[in-house]
């Protein structure tokens, strides 16, 4: 797609649909399509590496787990998309002996993944014959050894996003009050097990790497579901609730998609990928942020994102609309290998020391 600028510094993500721009793998239809983003628009490592000077190389794929293997011998799930673990050694496997040391420097490494572990796989997990204990033990043991094995590849700076606030999702909006509590306890448990673990990481690397930092998709979530959205971010509600739901529905554009947090089942509007990314960049400009809403508040007026739309857009060229083609320079796994050459010739190319502190 399209560069505004030749860009050094790389935004690499791995995980699932929340951050894919384009690694779809046969995921079906009945989820939001806006050029190969389950969104409405641009997503959330689009707008950053846009505002923050980044060339984005995205190895997410949508439908993704932590760890399909473990997953499928918990629940007899067989997850056909390439999972978290695969896509890091892919992405090593792709770059591995190519790149200097000291091109990576100011890179940053992100992952985004964990809700996939149970939103195939709901029913399953919560009937009472999976351990979630190990579990979730497992999701965050899988996190952290593809965060490992970036820092050993070289990557300094790494950035993880927690399990959302799975149950603001329309998807979940049928379970009872029981079951919605379940559910929130064992994202909750999760992601305290995820801060513990990676902060132990971070200690063990604390030679070898600048830090490994947390935006709070669960907190940003919940924050929200108490908020003056429509004062806020001009949405008038978390979804809309004459919206058809099951596997078998085709989504269609809606004119008025912008009007709602969620666009399908699970997936947020383009405007509030723009919040996530300024969360984002807050997080890399001062480290881990303690998520309330006047922050969340704050950063929509900041930013001015009630004029952030599908229809209107900073990230749009004159075919955005039509072809997904945005002013940010970015990859899929896909055009990533076809551009290796070239893309290795501009890192290895890079003054030690310029760029990004």
């Amino acid at each position: 797609m399209s560069p505004s600028a030749k860009n050094d510094n790389f935004l690499v993500v791995f995980g699932d649909s929340y951050s894919s721009v384009g690694n779809r793998m046969g995921q079906p239809k009945f989820l939001a399509n806006w050029n190969t983003r389950f969104s409405n628009g641009p997503v959330w490592n689009e707008y950053l590496a846009h505002d923050e000077g980044f060339t984005l190389i995205n190895f997410e794929v949508g439908g993704s787990a932590t760890n399909s293997s473990f997953i499928e011998s918990q629940t007899g799930f067989n997850n056909p998309f390439t999972d978290l673990l695969s896509q890091v050694a892919m992405y090593r496997n792709t770059f591995s002996g190519k790149l200097s040391a000291s091109s990576l420097q100011n890179d940053v490494a992100v992952i985004e993944t964990g809700s996939n572990d149970i939103f195939f796989t709901y029913e399953k997990v919560f009937s009472g014959s999976v351990d979630l204990e190990k579990y979730s033990d497992e999701t965050v043991s899988s996190i952290i050894s593809a965060l490992e094995s970036l820092i050993e590849f070289g990557y300094k700076k790494l950035v993880v996003f927690d399990t959302p606030f799975l149950s603001i999702m329309p998807v979940f909006g049928h379970l009872d009050e029981k079951a919605i509590n379940d559910l929130d306890s064992y994202v909750q448990m999760t992601n305290k097990k995820l801060v513990t673990a990676t902060a132990s990481l971070e200690a063990r690397y604390s030679d070898k790497i600048n830090y490994i930092r947390t935006v709070s998709l669960y907190n940003i979530y919940k924050t929200m579901s108490t908020m003056d959205l429509k004062r806020s971010l001009n949405i008038i509600g978390l979804y809309d609730k004459s919206m058809p739901m099951g596997d078998d529905i085709i989504y269609s554009e809606r004119d008025d998609s912008d009007n709602y947090m969620f666009i399908d089942v699970a997936h947020p509007s383009t405007r509030v990928h723009a919040l996530l990314s300024s969360v984002f960049l807050e997080t890399l400009a001062d480290g881990n942020i303690n998520i309330n809403r006047n922050i969340l508040e704050r950063l929509s007026n900041e930013f001015d994102l009630t004029k952030v739309s599908s229809q209107n857009n900073y990230l749009y060229n004159s075919t955005s609309i039509e072809t997904g083609d945005i002013i940010v320079e970015e990859y899929t796994m896909e055009t990533t290998k076809l551009n290796i050459e070239s893309l290795l010739a501009r890192k290895n190319s890079m003054v030690p020391g310029s760029g990004r502190k």
